[in-house]
C-alpha cells in the first residue's frame, strides 16, 4: 500500500537474466572493439588494392556498432511495469477527464452495420463513467443503412450495458459475447441472458429488414436534364409483371424574357417497339404501369417549344427479389409480406417526396419570373410615363410660344 493510504496503481519488476544479458552485452562489445583495432591497424597503404573498399567497410562497422552500443542503453537494467487499471476508478472516481470515441465506417457492404453497431455497443460498455465517456459514429459514406441499423441498436443499448455493468461482462461486444459464453449457472443471470438473446435476435432482424428497403430503394434511377428537341432514356426491366413508377417535371424554361404553361411530350414503349403510354403537352405527371414482357423500355420526350426546358425525371422498377430468393421458407413468408408492403410504401412516399420537391422548385422559378415581369413591366411604364411627361411639358411650352407671339403682333 502506498504512503497515501491507496493500493499502487502499478508494479515494477526487474527483468530475468539481468546479469546473463550483460555478460552477453559486454562480450559483444569487446568483439566489436577488436573487429573496430584490425581494421584500423590493417587499413591498406596508399596506392594498393582494396583500400578505399576497407576504409568504407570500417565507416559502416564504426556507425553500425555505434547504433549498437546506443540501443543497449534501454536494455541494460530493463522492467517491466504491470498496471491495476481496477484500482483507477477507486482513486480518481471524481478526477477522470472525459474521453471522445470516434467509431469510423464508410461503406455498409464492406462493414456490415451489424459489425458496426458491436462495436459501438462494445465502447458503451466500457468501465468507465457514463457522464465522463461519449462515443460517436464517423460515416463516410452516409449510408442510411447505417444510421438506421444504430438508432435500433439505441434501444438494444438500454438492455445491454445495464447486464454489462451488473456481471462485469468480458469480452463487452455482443457478438463475440455470446459466441463464446456459456449458460451461466446463476439463475438472475440466465434469466436476462435470455432476454438479450431475444432482444439481439429482434435487433438482427431490424437490420435485415433495413437492409432490404433501403438497399433496394437506391435503385431509383433519377435524372435531371435540359432537352433542345428530343431525349431518349432505355431503362432495364429485368423481370415480366414488374411494376414501373414514372414522374417527371418540367422545372423550366432557358428563356429570361420568356415563360411558358406548355409542357413536353412523353412516349414510353416496350422492348418490341409497342406503344405502353404517351402523354402530351405536360408539365408534371406521375404514373405507373406493368410490364408486360421484360427488356429494355424507351422514353422519349419531345419539346415543342423553341426554348431549352429543364426536366426532372424519376424511374424505379419494383420488385421484392428477396422474395424470389426465400420463397420456399415458410417462417420468411410474413416477414418477407410485410416487407414488401413496407417496400412499396417507401417508393411511393419517396416518389411523392421527389415530385412534390421538383413542384415546389418549379412553382418558386414560376414566382420569380413573374416578379421579374413584374420589375420590367413597372420599370417600362415608369419610364413610359417619365417620357410621355416631358413630352407634354415639351409641347404645352412650344404652345405657349406661340400663342405669346400671336398675341405681341
Amino acid at each position: 500500500m502506498g504512503s497515501d493510504g491507496y493500493l499502487p496503481l502499478f508494479e515494477t519488476k526487474r527483468a530475468k537474466g539481468r546479469v546473463l544479458y550483460r555478460l552477453f552485452v559486454i562480450s559483444m562489445f569487446v568483439a566489436i572493439c577488436l573487429i573496430w583495432i584490425h581494421r584500423v591497424c590493417y587499413i591498406p597503404i596508399k596506392g594498393e588494392d582494396g583500400r578505399w573498399g576497407w576504409i568504407g567497410l570500417l565507416v559502416a562497422e564504426l556507425w553500425f556498432g555505434l547504433y549498437w552500443v546506443l540501443t543497449q542503453a534501454q536494455r541494460w537494467n530493463q522492467v517491466y511495469r504491470s498496471t491495476f487499471k481496477d484500482r483507477l476508478s477507486k482513486r480518481y472516481e471524481k478526477e477522470l477527464p472525459k474521453v471522445d470515441i470516434f467509431v469510423c465506417t464508410a461503406d455498409p457492404v464492406i462493414e456490415p452495420p451489424v459489425m458496426v453497431i458491436n462495436t459501438v455497443l462494445s465502447v458503451m460498455a466500457y468501465d468507465y463513467p457514463p457522464e465522463n465517456l461519449s462515443v460517436y459514429l464517423s460515416d463516410d459514406g452516409g449510408s442510411n443503412i447505417t444510421y438506421y441499423a444504430l438508432l435500433e441498436a439505441s434501444h438494444f443499448a438500454k438492455h445491454w450495458l445495464p447486464y454489462c455493468k451488473k456481471f462485469k461482462v468480458e469480452p463487452s461486444s455482443p457478438a463475440a459475447y455470446l459466441i463464446s459464453k456459456d449458460d451461466p449457472h446463476v439463475a438472475n443471470q440466465a434469466k436476462e441472458l435470455l432476454i438479450i438473446k431475444m432482444t439481439i435476435g429482434l435487433l438482427k432482424s431490424a437490420v435485415f429488414v433495413l437492409l432490404v428497403l433501403l438497399s433496394s430503394l437506391q435503385n431509383v434511377f433519377s435524372i435531371r436534364f435540359v432537352i433542345d428537341r428530343e431525349e431518349c432514356f432505355s431503362h432495364n426491366v429485368q423481370y415480366e409483371g414488374d411494376t414501373v413508377h414514372l414522374s417527371f417535371v418540367v422545372i423550366k424554361v432557358d428563356g429570361a424574357w420568356h415563360y411558358t404553361q406548355d409542357g413536353v411530350d412523353l412516349v414510353v414503349k416496350g422492348p418490341s417497339g409497342e406503344q405502353v403510354q404517351d402523354f402530351r403537352d405536360k408539365t408534371s405527371e406521375k404514373f405507373e404501369f406493368v410490364a408486360q414482357n421484360k427488356g429494355l423500355h424507351r422514353f422519349c420526350f419531345t419539346n415543342k417549344s423553341p426554348y431549352h426546358e429543364t426536366v426532372d425525371f424519376d424511374i424505379h422498377v419494383s420488385h421484392f427479389s428477396y422474395y424470389d430468393q426465400h420463397a420456399k421458407d415458410e417462417h420468411f413468408n410474413p416477414l418477407l409480406e410485410q416487407i414488401s408492403k413496407l417496400e412499396e410504401a417507401l417508393y411511393n412516399i419517396q416518389f411523392e417526396q421527389h415530385w412534390l420537391e421538383a413542384q415546389t422548385e418549379r412553382q418558386a422559378i414560376v414566382n420569380d419570373a413573374m416578379s421579374k415581369r413584374a420589375v420590367h413591366k413597372a420599370f417600362f411604364e415608369s419610364a413610359a410615363l417619365v417620357g410621355a411627361s416631358i413630352l407634354q411639358v415639351y409641347l404645352l411650352r412650344r404652345l405657349f410660344e406661340r400663342k405669346l407671339g400671336m398675341s405681341r403682333v
